[in-house]
């Protein structure tokens, strides 16, 4: 039976609050930019829209016939909208992720098997 020494578990325990307080702490930063970064695009293409949708509806309550390309101007800005709405505020992915549980776990593990090897050649 294996029985960790304490100066393991208290290192397993720093650790433990440390590696993720210091990951996540660097990313909420990283979070903050990509928040106003998207704010700013929104609010680019929300003024191109704004300064758009009345002159294309002035054209077609005129009666104007000539106002399809306004119209698909308008539709390019929607999408625009909508693909800008869709961009992530938070860097992290399922790789990311991944990367960090290893580098997370490692050094614990490293650590607790270390242990273990001393104490099985100390009898």
């Amino acid at each position: 039976k294996y029985v960790g020494s304490l100066d393991i578990v208290i290192a397993a325990v720093a650790h433990s609050i440390v590696a993720p307080l210091s990951c996540f702490m660097i990313l909420a930063t990283a979070s903050g930019a990509m928040r106003e970064a998207k704010r700013e695009e929104l609010a680019k293409i929300a003024a191109r829209w704004d300064a758009e949708y009345p002159v294309t509806l002035e054209a077609v309550a005129s009666g104007s016939t000539d106002f399809a390309p306004m119209v698909d101007r308008l539709k390019v800005l929607r999408e625009l909208y909508q693909a800008a709405r869709s961009f992530p505020i938070w860097p992290f992915d399922n790789a990311s992720m991944q990367k960090f549980v290893g580098s997370y776990l490692s050094p614990l593990i490293t650590g607790v098997l270390a242990d273990m090897v001393m104490k099985l050649l100390k009898k």
